[in-house]
């Protein structure tokens, strides 16, 4: 009996200890929240910013055949025809 009031003095007398780990939990379950919020939002920039890049990857490649293709004369008889309305010689033009 004695001992069992020893213990439950000592509970009492060490009250702020629970009070404070209490209180450290609390505060580390608040960091970790905000913390893989922080991640998620990174994870979507991340996703946003990779198919921006993909995107770009294939702009990139459709300005290399188009650079690449202006050594060839029919391409650029066709791009002519296509935005300047240009005919060949040989060819009559027919406006609608």
């Amino acid at each position: 009996m004695h001992h069992q009031k020893k213990r439950l003095k000592w509970l009492i007398d060490s009250w702020w200890v629970f009070i404070f780990s209490a209180f450290c939990f609390s505060v580390f379950l608040y960091v970790r929240h905000t913390q893989v919020k922080q991640l998620d939002q990174l994870e979507n920039v991340v996703l946003k910013l990779e198919t921006q890049k993909n995107k770009e990857l294939e702009k990139q490649e459709e300005y290399l055949l188009k650079i690449q293709s202006f050594n060839d004369p029919a391409y650029v008889e066709m791009v002519l025809i296509q935005t300047l309305g240009l005919v060949p010689k040989d060819q009559m033009k027919v406006v609608y």
